[in-house]
């Protein structure tokens, strides 16, 4: 072989290579910060993605680069596209409430420049639209439910928004229902609040129940390539909305693609894994991309367990004496501890 087939081999094999990798989904963070929390995500025929953040609507490019804005109305939640429009499960009154005090709908908008073409009552989801899927022209609409339910419902509509039919899925208990929808050859994706994930065929048999988080949002990318939502908080800024790539897994349900290459601004990976409050940045029980460096003994240490993590370093309170607490720090990247007493002013009451 001549050197100039040889490097024209080499030449090809690299442009296809690159080609490959470009046409591979990459994490997508939308531009600009939002004052509540992502509730759900979608793709259109176009790449566009269509988020909602409760209050708010927003169209990007497949970069996240906003093209399009709009104010709507608390809480506008989880969204399918079709047909090019969006279609968004929307609820007014209260979720969850065992006596069905909510008040749903769906919220239809042109995809192209998000004006409100359509509003139907749904008030057959009888605790609170949160998600949507869609499945031959049909809409299957998902939401809240009272602590203490031990399966799921999926509302059938037509294309009209007629209703069709209620379905069970017999998924145990998932905490406050399903919040998130999507479908894709033949199987439902369905994220619930925490860590759970269910997967169930076209009649709604459970297929598989999963810990993995997609409560903010999942849209169907291929039939085993996905988005999956998170929602951080970035503290003085407001709320921002990230998708990450994940993979059907055969063990796991759903596992994220590494993503270790991905450039993101320092700010987003810090605030992602910070724990400033009560069950973490996105008060869910999870902080995103961190790694446990560390243990605590309870015991040993005699600890009563209120941590707060902030900028690498890990803040534990404890009572000492009616008049003093222990603040203990440790930098994550560090064994040694740092200790600090803090008087408190007055008796403490028992």
């Amino acid at each position: 072989m001549r050197n100039w087939q040889r490097s024209f081999l080499i030449l090809a094999f690299v442009s296809l290579t690159a080609a490959l990798r470009a046409a591979e989904p990459m994490p997508v963070t939308c531009s600009g910060f939002y004052k509540l929390h992502l509730q759900g995500v979608c793709v259109g025929d176009d790449s566009a993605i269509y988020w909602s953040f409760t209050d708010a609507l927003v169209k990007s490019d497949a970069s996240g680069k906003v093209l399009k804005k709009i104010a709507v109305k608390n809480h506008h939640g989880d969204l399918c596209f079709h047909g090019g429009k969006v279609f968004v499960a929307v609820n007014f009154g209260r979720f969850n409430d065992p006596k069905g005090l909510a008040d749903s709908w769906v919220y239809v908008y042109n995809a192209n420049d998000l004006t409100e073409v359509a509003r139907y009552k749904t008030p057959q989801v009888f605790h609170g639209a949160g998600g949507i899927a869609v499945r031959n022209g049909r809409f299957f609409v998902v939401g809240g439910l009272p602590e203490g339910v031990e399966e799921n419902y999926v509302y059938e509509f037509d294309a009209d928004f007629k209703f069709v039919k209620k379905h069970v899925i017999k998924s145990g208990h998932t905490r406050l229902g399903i919040q998130t929808a999507t479908f894709v050859d033949g199987v439902f994706w369905f994220g619930c609040y925490g860590k759970t994930v269910l997967k169930t065929d076209a009649s709604f048999k459970l297929l598989g129940k999963y810990e993995f988080d997609c409560g903010y949002g999942i849209a169907a990318l291929s039939r085993k390539t996905f988005y999956v939502a998170r929602g951080p908080n970035v503290e003085g800024k407001g709320r921002i909305g990230k998708l990450l790539v994940a993979d059907e897994d055969n063990k796991r349900g759903l596992a994220l693609r590494n993503v270790s290459n991905v450039k993101s601004s320092s700010v987003e990976r810090q605030e992602s894994t910070n724990w400033p409050q009560w069950r973490g940045p996105q008060a869910n029980g999870v902080a995103d991309g961190g790694e446990a460096g560390y243990e605590v003994d309870l015991r040993r240490d005699r600890m009563m367990w209120n941590p707060v993590a902030y900028m690498r370093r890990v803040f534990v309170l404890s009572r000492l004496t009616a008049a003093k607490t222990i603040c203990k720090v440790r930098k994550s990247s560090e064994r040694r501890n740092s200790w600090q007493a803090l008087r408190t002013r007055g008796r403490q009451k028992s």
